[in-house]
């Protein structure tokens, strides 16, 4: 009787590489392409530049397969969402039980410098210590940030060394 969720769906948009575009390299997270004009670009700059409103994007080669997979989106997915309070089902920060199911989705690198919405790089956070992590690599830390350390998620003081 009552009302219930709609089911959602995630689109996978299937980018096919021209088989002139020749993979430069790529054994790690990222590829570079060199295009038939002589440009060499990421495979992320294809994406961002075609389809950056789509969600998920699979860039695949016509004899080399599939490339990789690239996330448009800075929001976490529901699979990530619940595989990050399964890993920490409070809030990580020193002292702090907040409620992983209340938490917020927190990037270890922030997005804004390259972080990418990836389960290596993705964490819980209450709202308030969402907001003060020191995000910034570079600036002097301030409240201390949250890292990932031998695969735990761990919040680092500011008084610390963060490497």
């Amino acid at each position: 009787g009552g009302a219930t969720a709609r089911p959602t769906a995630t689109t996978n948009i299937v980018i096919q590489l021209d088989e002139l575009d020749e993979i430069l390299s790529g054994g790690g997270e990222e590829i570079t392409l060199r295009l038939t004009n002589g440009a060499e670009i990421s495979g992320a700059q294809l994406v961002e530049k075609r389809l950056a409103e789509c969600g998920l994007a699979t860039l695949v080669h016509p004899y080399e397969g599939a490339v990789n997979l690239y996330r448009t989106s800075r929001h976490a997915s529901e699979k990530q969402r619940l595989m990050a309070g399964a890993e920490n089902p409070t809030c990580p920060w020193a002292e702090c039980n907040y409620p992983a199911d209340k938490c917020q989705i927190h990037h270890l690198q922030a997005w804004k410098h390259g972080g990418e919405t990836n389960m290596a790089n993705l964490s819980v956070a209450c709202p308030y210590h969402n907001g003060v992590n020191d995000d910034d690599p570079h600036a002097p830390p301030v409240r201390g940030r949250l890292e990932r350390r031998q695969g735990r998620i761990v919040w680092v003081p500011p008084w610390t060394n963060s490497s």
